[in-house]
C-alpha cells in the first residue's frame, strides 16, 4: 500500500490512481483464462490445446502462477480528483497498470529465488 500511496503522490495535481482490481479468488482466475480460452477456441477452432492454452496466458495469467491469486497484484488507473475514471481511449480491460510486488513475476525479475507471497484461497490464514 505504501508504494501505491508514493506513486500517487507523484502524479500531477488533479490526478489519482483509481484502484480496479486486487485479490482475486483462484476460483474467478480459472473462470477469466478459461472464459479468455473459451473465445481463442472459438476464434481458431483448428488450434490444439496446448497452442490455446499459451495464447490465452499472453492476454490472462494463468491461474497457477496468477499474481492477483496470492494477493499481490493490483490493476490500477487514472481518475480525477473527485474520484472518476478518466477516459483514456479504451476500456478499462486492457488494463493500464498492472502492479505486483512480492509474486512469481516479481520475484523472477528481481532475480530473487522466490516469491514473497503465493496463491492464496480465501479463508485459509
Amino acid at each position: 500500500m505504501d508504494r501505491l500511496l508514493v506513486a500517487q503522490s507523484r502524479l500531477p495535481d488533479g490526478l489519482r490512481l483509481l484502484f480496479v482490481e486486487g485479490y482475486r479468488t483462484p476460483a474467478l482466475q480459472r473462470h477469466y483464462f478459461e472464459r479468455y480460452a473459451d473465445e481463442l477456441r472459438a476464434a481458431h477452432p483448428e488450434w490444439p490445446t496446448e497452442r490455446v492454452r499459451t495464447a490465452a496466458t499472453r492476454y490472462v495469467s494463468s491461474p497457477d502462477i496468477a499474481p492477483h491469486g496470492a494477493g499481490a497484484a493490483v490493476d490500477l488507473t487514472l481518475a480525477d480528483a473527485d474520484g472518476r475514471e478518466l477516459d483514456l481511449g479504451t476500456p478499462m480491460n486492457t488494463e493500464r497498470w498492472h502492479w505486483s510486488y512480492g509474486d512469481r513475476y516479481w520475484a523472477l525479475m528481481r532475480g530473487t529465488e522466490a516469491a514473497v507471497y503465493g496463491p492464496k484461497e480465501p479463508g485459509n490464514s
